[in-house]
């Protein structure tokens, strides 16, 4: 059975709300492929009003369900982008 495409995997870049933060290939322009780790608003935040904002950080443009299924450079993307 072939997974159901994701919001969050390279190439989807239009169904999730517009990057705030990105790393990827210079001269990249926002919301397009070419990203390493990407940072997007939470279109459902579990707290909302005035305790700021709250943010989906995507680890990778490969598809992981897991922290451990990243690489360690990979990994230290994530840590620049928190």
């Amino acid at each position: 059975m072939a997974e159901p495409a994701c919001p969050f995997c390279e190439g989807h870049e239009r169904e999730t709300p517009p990057e705030t933060f990105a790393l990827g290939s210079p001269g990249r322009s926002p919301d397009t492929p070419g990203w390493q780790v990407r940072v997007v608003p939470n279109k459902y935040p579990a707290v909302e009003g005035e305790t700021g904002r709250t943010e989906v950080v995507v680890h990778t443009p490969r598809h992981v369900t897991s922290v451990g299924d990243l690489e360690a450079p990979e990994l230290e993307l994530v840590a620049e982008a928190w």
